[in-house]
């Protein structure tokens, strides 16, 4: 005998020796089909599924398994039996496991699965390179037992992982190298700097950059390999960062589109993207691509100059305290605002229907196409700089429908400071006070359209040699004493005011009529309800005052002025005294200033001496 074929009886619960010791008595195979646990120390069972793998034991491969090693078990002791049987293999008796990270964590990801069993609470020994994963896979699979890390030589993942692995260890390597991958924080980098010792650490793999407070990147060196910022763990936000290191996140940028700033620490050219609401621009000349609908630009408030060049079809928002905005290519509405005194800024907008407000100081505004509104909501918004120079320049560009000069927010705004072209509109009808507008009558005749509420007022100067038509509201035309050649229509008599800004009369009024003597010189007489004619040549309107009147050669210091309405229309006159003997009014005293092809009455005299009133008192 000694080649025979065995086939045992044995069933249930079996010793693995008792498979391999009949196994070693015959050269023939040796059958245990009823085994359905088999028990011993994982060296034994190891030996009995060896031997069936071979051929020599038969029947094995879906057993429990139940070890009876102790104390200090090598992980891999437990892994390599657990892949010999699909049963359960259990190790109630382990104290200690040893190994690398990766093979301890093997082990308890199969007790998880409940492929193994038994382990719970064991000491663990790890030793050698170890993926920052495998470690806090180990800490959550052993609930209660210390994780000894002392002997790791490197713990690898992302910024993250190798954190959290840091935690996970009981105790933790001295020095350790450690290649980073993925995302990482400030607040993560500087846990794994103040925990490798004297080891070394590869950004080289970093390929995201987590922001979760307002923070200066600039010094972030480890990040330079990072092509996305990602700041969406917290709102509102300010990252602080150099040009270079915007365009390296060319991947993405992920953070609260609704309020997040970026602030730039140089300048350059950058396409914005669309995660950002407000881009906050360094001195200097700036390029930026538009990268969304509501984005706002906004140059830095310190002295100096600024550029900035936009393109691109978005409708972004530029606040610029200093310095030139270029449109360039952008074929979006832009919505530009400035505020800042004494400093001038060039607006150059693009073919979009743009909104713009240029603010105090000495602006030039170009709309450039499309349909452009500027916004007055300031009384200084067109004040006088400090150099007396014209406050603002606005050039209305080319357009479809029309550009708009719209006064908002403000009491008073003075345009007749500002030089301002190829503006068609003039709104005064978006706000619910009443606007005091003061405008040259050129300015007034380049609008084709004026929208103004019955209670706005217009003080209209520089008349000489103009046709000047009134306004829907309430329209002042202010005489200088050089004026000549006016000529006003569509005169409202209901509310429309003649006045004299001349500083050469006493700011009284007063009706032709009765004696007039020297005593009343400088004054500014009315003589109305004339004849037909009266108010249409001098000799008519000089006949007219004589017939009223016996003057008494009012000609000293002070200039007077005739206000002189007939049927149909009213005459202006300077009144000089050239014929001192006589009583009455000739021609040659009368300097024709304008007509009125309405009817004044007293009422329509504006009795104030008015020169125009900067508001900046320069």
């Amino acid at each position: 005998m000694g080649n025979e074929i065995a086939a045992a009886s044995d069933s249930g619960t079996v010793a693995a020796t008792v498979l391999t010791d009949l196994d070693a008595l015959t050269s023939g195979a040796v059958g245990f089909a009823a085994v359905t646990t088999l028990t011993g120390t994982a060296a034994q069972i190891t030996a009995a599924y060896a031997a069936n793998t071979a051929g020599t034991i038969t029947g094995l491969g879906n057993e429990i398994a139940t070890a009876s090693d102790s104390g200090t078990v090598a992980a891999t002791v437990l892994t390599d039996l657990d892949a010999l049987t699909s049963g359960a293999v259990g190790f109630a008796a382990v104290t200690t496991l040893t190994g690398t990270a990766a093979q301890v964590a093997a082990a308890y990801t199969a007790n998880t699965a409940g492929a193994i069993t038994g382990l719970d609470d064991e000491a663990v020994i790890i030793s050698g390179s170890a993926s920052a994963l495998d470690i806090t896979a180990i800490k959550a699979g052993n609930s209660s037992g210390i994780v000894n890390g002392t002997a790791l030589t490197s713990i690898n993942g992302s910024a993250a992982a190798v954190a959290q692995a840091l935690a996970a260890l009981d105790t933790a390597p001295t020095n350790f190298n450690t290649a980073l991958t993925g995302s990482a924080s400030a607040a993560e980098i500087a846990t794994i700097v103040s925990a490798v010792g004297t080891g070394t650490i590869d950004y080289s793999g970093i390929t995201t950059l987590v922001v979760t407070s307002s923070t200066d990147i600039t010094g972030f060196a480890w990040a330079a390999t990072a092509t996305s910022l990602d700041a969406t763990a917290t709102a509102a936000i300010n990252i602080t960062m150099t040009m270079a290191q915007h365009n390296a996140f060319t991947t993405a940028i992920n953070a609260n589109g609704t309020d997040d700033t970026i602030t730039f620490t140089d300048v350059g050219t950058f396409t914005a993207d669309a995660d950002i609401k407000t881009y906050a621009l360094k001195a200097g000349s700036n390029t930026a691509t538009t990268g969304a609908d509501g984005q706002i630009f906004q140059p830095d408030a310190v002295n100096g100059t600024h550029v900035l060049t936009l393109s691109g079809s978005h409708n972004v928002s530029v606040v610029l305290n200093y310095g030139a905005l270029s449109a360039g290519t952008a074929t979006g509405a832009l919505t530009v605002s400035t505020d800042f005194i004494g400093i001038g800024n060039v607006i150059t907008t693009g073919s979009g229907d743009d909104i713009i407000h240029s603010g105090a100081g000495g602006d030039q505004v170009d709309g450039g196409a499309g349909d452009d509104i500027f916004l007055v909501t300031s009384i200084a918004d067109f004040a006088r700089n400090a150099t007396g120079a014209a406050a603002n320049t606005v050039n209305g560009g080319t357009h479809s429908s029309g550009d708009i000069l719209r006064i908002t927010g403000t009491t008073e705004a003075f345009l007749s400071v500002a030089s301002i072209t190829d503006v068609e509109i003039l709104d005064l009808t978006t706000s619910a006070s009443v606007q005091t507008v003061h405008i040259t009558a050129a300015q007034l005749a380049a609008f084709t359209t004026v929208n103004a509420d019955a209670s706005d007022v217009l003080f209209i100067s520089s008349l000489d040699g103009t046709t000047t038509s009134q306004t829907s509201g309430i329209d002042h035309f202010s005489f200088d004493d050089t004026d000549s050649n006016i000529s006003i229509s569509s005169f409202n008599s209901s509310f429309d005011q003649v006045g004299f800004s001349s500083t050469k009369h006493t700011g009284g009024k007063a009706e032709v009529t009765g004696s007039i003597s020297a005593a009343n010189d400088g004054k500014i007489w009315f003589l109305g309800n004339q004849n037909a004619g009266a108010a249409d040549s001098v000799a008519s309107s000089a006949a007219a005052l004589s017939n009223a009147a016996i003057w008494g050669n009012p000609a000293g210091d002070y200039t007077n002025y005739v206000v002189l309405a007939d049927d149909d229309s009213t005459a202006l006159y300077k009144l000089n005294d050239v014929s001192a003997s006589s009583n009455e009014i000739v021609s040659a005293e009368l300097t024709l200033i304008g007509v009125v092809n309405s009817v004044l009455g007293i009422g329509n005299i504006n009795t104030s001496i008015e020169p125009f009133v900067d508001p900046t008192g320069a």
